[in-house]
């Protein structure tokens, strides 16, 4: 006899302001696809609660898998609620960066049947299989052990899956604005350990690259079944391999048309110069973010956030010359960081060549540090030197009257992030 086919809703949680693919779900749905299993999708970003309860009394799922940041740790533990009060019989799985990093409090708060840490491709998979002791997985009354599954060969994986939750309904709904545009990653981890990041930890150190073919055949697919235009590449540590990196962008830029690329995660100062920033530019690069987190040298030796700021800036120049749009991330809230230096700091950010900056507040994560994003200034104006406790609260209010802002359009400090 046959066996029966697997029931499978992965769910997104809201998460005001966010303007993202769900991409991580979306390759959690390959791998479960390839598993045997049916999977829907909902991305309560975009679909309103009503499709989750909808979803959950028209069809019998033997599993929800939840993605969970610590921001929308809160709204994992309510989803999880609602698939009890409809389909107690569901095998409800949480996963993600929280669940990663802080697997006890995760367990506690969702009072789901499982956490999986780290990659969720391999562990989800043998889940939907029948198995129960895999490892990255902890069930409900186990004590979380220290294993993180960190998926070695990101060629055997399936490409992202972007039927369950599909690139048109974002599209249809204006969330990327009028571009046709999709996130990708191309490599996976990051070994260093820059002090107000986690990534380090997700992935125990690994870096791992898809093969550049692997590559082009998914954005040739994406193009010719998606029509996208616009790529978001949102790996940790995209140039760490430098040749990796050349190679990568010259591919691009044999695409026709080319694509347009945006860089939005924080590109390590020191793996630039200007032989990359013309292959970028050849590629359809159109924006990168650069993450300087600091002026004060002393501050970034304290994050592990090593390079040479006047060697880095002419660079920052060049690619605006080369018509790639470029930003600037800076923190506040560094240990050791009085209140004035921290809104000198701001102040100074008026003499960067950038097109922009955004600045954020360095809040504690499990493992590492971590950020809150604030706001993205164009200019920073009256900046007011007040002689305070520094806080986050208090330095998101110091940051407002700088802007000459009355508005409270500032995220909240939260412990997690």
């Amino acid at each position: 006899m046959a066996a029966l086919r697997r029931c499978v809703l992965l769910v997104h949680p809201s998460r005001p302001r966010e303007r993202t693919y769900p991409l991580g779900l979306a390759y959690l749905a390959a791998a479960a696809k390839r598993a045997g299993a049916l999977v829907l999708g909902c991305d309560l970003r975009i679909d309103p609660p009503a499709k989750l309860v909808e979803l959950l009394r028209q069809h019998p799922f033997d599993y929800v898998g939840i993605t969970a940041l610590s921001t929308t740790l809160s709204e994992a533990a309510f989803i999880v609620q609602q698939v009890r009060r409809i389909q107690p019989a569901s095998f409800v799985v949480v996963g993600g960066p929280h669940a990663t990093l802080a697997s006890r409090q995760t367990l506690q708060a969702t009072r789901a049947d499982a956490i999986v840490r780290g990659d969720g491709e391999t562990p989800f998979a043998a889940l939907l299989n029948g198995s129960l002791d895999v490892p990255g997985v902890t069930l409900r009354g186990q004590t979380p052990d220290d294993h993180v599954s960190v998926e070695p060969h990101l060629d055997r994986l399936p490409f992202a899956d972007r039927s369950v939750f599909p690139l048109e309904a974002y599209y249809r709904r204006g969330v990327f604005g009028s571009s046709r545009r999709t996130n990708l990653i191309v490599t996976r981890g990051c070994p260093l350990s820059c002090g107000y990041c986690n990534a380090n930890a997700l992935s125990r150190g690994t870096f791992r690259l898809r093969s550049i073919e692997q590559v082009m055949q998914e954005v040739q697919r994406l193009r010719r079944d998606y029509h996208v235009d616009t790529l978001v590449l949102e790996d940790d540590n995209i140039g760490l391999d430098r040749d990796y990196a050349l190679r990568l962008w010259r591919a691009f830029s044999e695409q026709n048309p080319r694509f347009r690329i945006d860089l939005p995660n924080g590109y390590h100062p020191a793996l630039v110069d200007e032989e990359l920033i013309d292959a970028m530019a050849a590629a359809g690069v159109r924006s990168i973010a650069f993450g300087i987190e600091s002026l004060d040298e002393n501050h970034r030796i304290l994050l592990h956030r090593h390079f040479d700021l006047d060697r880095f800036l002419p660079i920052v120049a060049y690619a605006q010359r080369k018509n790639i749009v470029t930003t600037g991330y800076i923190l506040i809230g560094i240990d050791g960081q009085s209140a004035r230096q921290a809104i000198q700091s701001a102040s100074s950010l008026r003499t960067l060549p950038f097109d922009m900056v955004h600045v954020s507040v360095l809040l504690d994560l499990p493992n590492q540090g971590q950020v809150v994003p604030s706001r993205t200034w164009k200019t920073v104006r009256a900046i007011m030197y007040v002689r305070i406790h520094l806080t986050p609260r208090r330095i998101l209010r110091l940051m407002r009257l700088a802007a000459g802002s009355s508005r409270t359009d500032f995220d909240k400090p939260n412990r997690w992030c």
